[in-house]
């Protein structure tokens, strides 16, 4: 166990560090979808360090930060890296019902535009994607989802906030 601050950040670094150098062991292609948000840019830096060759990527959608336009491609380039502006195509209605029924409207809205726009199929079916949206855990982004933190039924909280019966 890390006796200081700075001994855990180490201890974290090696760890994502190392486990993303396994990635380097095979053929499938890897992808990064680089935003100019704390994740992707974390993932991006450890990818570099740990030598891995990836492609970058940012989807693009209507009202996009300005942040998320422009830092993506100069990050890559920066660190050597190629990276892909992937615009929308044409929406389909069809593909949105199909995303909702398959993913029981449990997704963020992005992945549900970018499936819609067809934006993901601009990325080979093999890839591994290096995705960072799991870092918002220890940030505790989504606690207000929760209100009530002293429940009696933790099952029962969750399934009416994830509507549950609804959709399973």
């Amino acid at each position: 166990k890390p006796k200081t601050y700075e001994g855990a950040l180490d201890a974290l670094q090696r760890t994502l560090v190392t486990s993303l150098r396994q990635l380097r062991d095979g053929s499938e292609p890897i992808w990064l979808p680089l935003t100019s948000g704390l994740d992707s840019r974390l993932i991006l830096g450890a990818a570099k360090q740990a030598q891995l060759s990836l492609t970058a990527f940012t989807q693009q959608y209507p009202l996009m930060q300005t942040a998320d336009r422009r830092l993506p491609p100069l990050l890559a380039r920066e660190v050597g890296y190629e990276h892909k502006l992937i615009p929308p195509a044409r929406f389909s209605r069809r593909r949105e019902r199909m995303f909702d029924a398959h993913t029981a409207r449990h997704c963020v809205e992005g992945d549900r535009r970018f499936f819609a726009h067809r934006q993901w199929e601009v990325i080979p079916a093999s890839a591994v994607i290096l995705r960072g949206a799991v870092f918002g855990l220890t940030r505790c982004v989504d606690h207000r989802a929760f209100p009530n933190p002293v429940v009696s039924d933790l099952f029962e909280t969750i399934s009416q906030r994830f509507h549950f019966r609804e959709f399973h």
